[in-house]
């Protein structure tokens, strides 16, 4: 990525307005708005003068890397911060204790499949009780279907509605992770 000589301050203010009609939007995270909520912030302070005196605003050099291993999602628990990355794998920043340290990656794909047919978008935090993992030593272990059926999930979903998606879930589970 090279940087540019001049922001384009039109598309800039459009990608902004997306960016608050996002934030209105109720499915998105209390992490997640808080992130945008910081984008903005910074949106609001961005001048060209300002971009070309600030090195972290942008790059001389012709790529960029990015490790996908450090890109976090955080879950919280009452024994701590899990953090994974986009594979599962436990981050060493994470904060846990008690059996959160017995978690060697998080079923991120199952999550993943789970939040589609829940009609939830995507995800970057939640509870450690939101999903499946594999420990340290291979076992898989699902995850609470009580917590899906009365905490996690779409709450604008009747109950018959949700009995449905988490039956489907588990379903899922049991074709995919024997």
């Amino acid at each position: 990525m090279k940087s540019v000589e001049k922001i384009d301050w039109e598309l800039l203010g459009r990608q902004k307005l997306s960016l608050v009609a996002v934030l209105q939007d109720k499915l998105i995270t209390e992490h997640q708005a808080e992130q945008l909520e910081g984008i903005l912030n910074l949106l609001d302070e961005m001048t060209d003068e300002n971009y070309h005196n600030n090195p972290t605003y942008h790059t001389d050099t012709d790529e960029v890397i990015v490790d996908d291993s450090v890109i976090g999602m955080d879950f919280e628990s009452s024994h701590g911060t899990l953090i994974i990355n986009e594979k599962g794998e436990v981050l060493p920043s994470s904060d846990i204790s008690d059996w959160l340290e017995t978690i060697g990656r998080v079923d991120v794909e199952e999550l993943h499949h789970y939040y589609s047919i829940n009609e939830l978008g995507q995800f970057d935090s939640g509870d450690v009780m939101d999903f499946g993992y594999w420990d340290k030593d291979g076992v898989y272990f699902k995850p609470d279907m009580d917590w899906r059926l009365e905490m996690f999930h779409n709450q604008d979903f009747s109950e018959v509605q949700t009995k449905k998606v988490v039956k489907k879930s588990f379903e899922w589970i049991e074709k995919n992770r024997k």
